[in-house]
């Protein structure tokens, strides 16, 4: 049987030495609890302010099934670059980054395809190789 647990509560920014990371109470709890498993959400309020939209793109990450991390920093870095190109809003560039490189992560090698859904996403056409 799979749980479905809420965290219900604050979220706030932990000042740590290696930089800010995600905290409070009910974040840690749903977190951890997705890491073991269980299907985790979060219900908070954040402010329309950079730190609120931070926020937001980071708690909207998924837990991956990781495979091989080989390329999943550079598949995050290119498609950081290539939303910046296509002008896209900073907040959907992370999203979009963080699932590119939850994708990589998730498949053996360096440079697996990516699925035509991610592409279709920077509003470049798909590019063969």
């Amino acid at each position: 049987m799979r749980f479905h647990v809420v965290g219900i509560g604050e979220v706030l920014w932990d000042l740590l030495p290696g930089g800010p990371q995600l905290g409070g109470a009910p974040a840690n709890f749903v977190y951890h609890a997705s890491a073991l498993g269980a299907r985790a959400s979060l219900v908070t309020r954040v402010g329309k302010d950079d730190l609120g939209t931070a926020i937001r793109a980071r708690a909207s990450s998924r837990p991956t099934t990781v495979v091989d991390t080989i390329g999943a920093g550079d598949a995050f870095a290119a498609a950081l670059v290539l939303g910046m190109l296509s002008k896209m809003p900073l907040a959907s560039i992370n999203a979009l980054a963080d699932e590119v490189a939850r994708h990589v992560c998730s498949c053996a090698g360096a440079t697996p395809q990516l699925p035509r859904r991610l592409v279709e996403r920077f509003g470049v056409g798909v590019i063969e190789t």
